[in-house]
């Protein structure tokens, strides 16, 4: 089958359907360092703020899927076990506990960035905000740049609805 993709910049390629990917353990454990490292973004408050949820319900994601391949506790393991064979095992949970504080205050400064009425609307309804940016991840970015184009001084900012 052949496909065009001119949203990347590739011409054609060839995709054989029978064909399986093979990977070695090698490239395992280098994919699984590298959806760790993704983390080193919620230490930049430059992140945006649909990737810093998106890395957060990565971490934090409920504990039934953290034997699903590549979930943070996974990789936690993965990880531990891969740069010395002879140590403990890393508990993802306590991983998770140890840097909570740290990471909502991340999150809560990347937030400080944003009008007032954005950490309210998080604050309410982290989920409904999460929502939002999945779907549009320049949501409140529109959403701002029309609140700026309002002449109404006493404007208190856009309601984050779904429309």
């Amino acid at each position: 089958m052949t496909n065009s993709c001119p949203s990347t910049g590739l011409s054609q390629f060839d995709v054989d359907d029978a064909t399986s990917v093979s990977w070695t353990d090698d490239a395992i454990i280098r994919l699984h360092f590298l959806l760790l490292d993704e983390c080193a973004k919620l230490a930049d408050p430059e992140t945006p703020l649909d990737e810093r949820l998106d890395i957060l319900q990565w971490i934090y994601a409920d504990p039934d899927k953290d034997d699903a391949p590549f979930s943070f506790a996974r990789c936690v393991a993965l990880v531990g076990r891969s740069t010395d064979p002879n140590h403990a095992r890393f508990d993802a949970q306590e991983l998770r506990e140890s840097c909570r504080e740290e990471l909502l205050a991340g999150l809560y400064e990347s937030l400080d960035r944003y009008p007032a009425w954005v950490r309210a609307a998080f604050d309410r309804s982290p989920d409904h905000v999460s929502a939002l940016l999945a779907k549009n991840p320049q949501r409140i970015n529109e959403a701002v740049r029309g609140c700026s184009a309002q002449s109404d001084l006493f404007a208190t900012g856009p309601v984050m609805n779904t429309n």
